[in-house]
């Protein structure tokens, strides 16, 4: 089950691509590509300081330690939010902060962890939060 949300996960997002203009999606690439640049190194850091654990079985091949979702779903809601936010800059922190609310708190916890997909290590170890 895992391996199917994880395949989900990094190729269905890429279809809601295709209604949207491309010109105006191609504008907004680069802060998406920046953004996986930034997730890929804070996974890095996670598997160093033990924070969670990817579980690679549940995981596609070429993605060791960094979820899926970074590479599908997260690049496309960036871009969503971009796409339809962009020049109301207080409106893009609100949804930012509710979308990232959302992930943390309900998507991370109760949807990755109960399928398998992570497994968060640093809240079971009471010696790395001091």
């Amino acid at each position: 089950m895992g391996l199917i949300v994880s395949w989900i996960l990094f190729l269905a997002p890429w279809l809601l691509l295709i209604p949207l203009d491309s010109q105006r999606v191609k504008k907004f690439m680069p802060v998406c590509l920046f953004m996986v640049v930034l997730y890929t190194v804070l996974f890095q850091m996670a598997e160093v300081w033990n924070w969670w654990e990817i579980h690679e079985e549940n995981n596609i091949f070429i993605l060791t330690n960094i979820s899926s979702f970074v590479y599908g779903f997260l690049i496309v809601v960036t871009l969503y939010m971009f796409y339809f936010i962009y020049p109301n800059f207080w409106l893009f922190l609100i949804a930012n902060w509710i979308i990232d609310l959302f992930q943390a708190f309900v998507v991370s916890p109760f949807i990755f962890q109960k399928i398998g997909l992570l497994r968060w290590a640093l809240c079971q170890t009471s010696d790395s939060l001091l």
